[in-house]
């Protein structure tokens, strides 16, 4: 792990404290786990700047309004992952794919997530690439 990911994670658990200090913190009290990295740099890179890029271009010329990468990636988790419910807020909350496996071909692994997206876009018109045959 690097610096720059430790510091990642250091500011998202901060957004999230800052977030629950506004709100009602959760009866018994909160656990944070740190997991390692859900994906690797070439699937992160190659879904960063391949596949959600190419659904938010074909989404805003479908819907006339701009559409970012992470507007398509909320998107596409609230496809294609399971949601939850918050005890707390009754808020919907959809999948991370920080909880997706990172090899494998089977549900809840990180290919059946991409398999499932190039297949949505396909039947619209918008052909995503695999991995493999990526500018990346």
């Amino acid at each position: 792990r690097t610096p720059d990911d430790i510091a990642d994670n250091i500011l998202w658990i901060q957004r999230r404290l800052d977030w629950l200090a506004k709100h009602e913190w959760p009866k018994g009290g909160l656990d944070i786990i740190i997991k390692g990295a859900a994906r690797t740099n070439p699937q992160n890179r190659y879904y960063w700047e391949v596949v959600t890029p190419l659904v938010a271009e074909h989404l805003t010329s479908k819907w006339e309004t701009p559409v970012t990468k992470e507007m398509a990636h909320d998107i596409l988790k609230s496809q294609f992952l399971p949601s939850r419910k918050c005890p707390i807020t009754d808020r919907i909350f959809y999948g991370s794919t920080t909880e997706l496996t990172k090899g494998g071909e089977g549900e809840g692994s990180w290919q059946h997530y991409i398999m499932q997206i190039q297949h949505w876009a396909s039947l619209s018109g918008l052909q995503i690439p695999d991995p493999n045959e990526a500018q990346v």
